[in-house]
């Protein structure tokens, strides 16, 4: 199941970024090496908005379309 990434920037706005991963690990290796999506200074978000990586001050995954995990 796709996954999305959730993020909250510091002006209190979220954004949610789809990704084809998943596996929420992945995603997170993916933030955390700078891999793309996240090898940019801006990142497109699902609603057409670039988002600027410093600007971001959390982060949550979830399926894609928001809904709940279930584990």
């Amino acid at each position: 199941m796709p996954l999305t990434v959730r993020v909250k920037l510091v002006n209190g706005d979220t954004h949610r970024i789809e990704l084809p991963d998943d596996d929420p690990a992945e995603v997170l290796r993916r933030l955390n090496d700078r891999a793309e999506p996240f090898h940019s200074e801006w990142v497109d978000a699902a609603n057409g908005e670039l988002v600027r990586m410093s600007s971001i001050v959390s982060m949550y995954v979830e399926p894609a379309g928001g809904r709940p995990q279930v584990g």
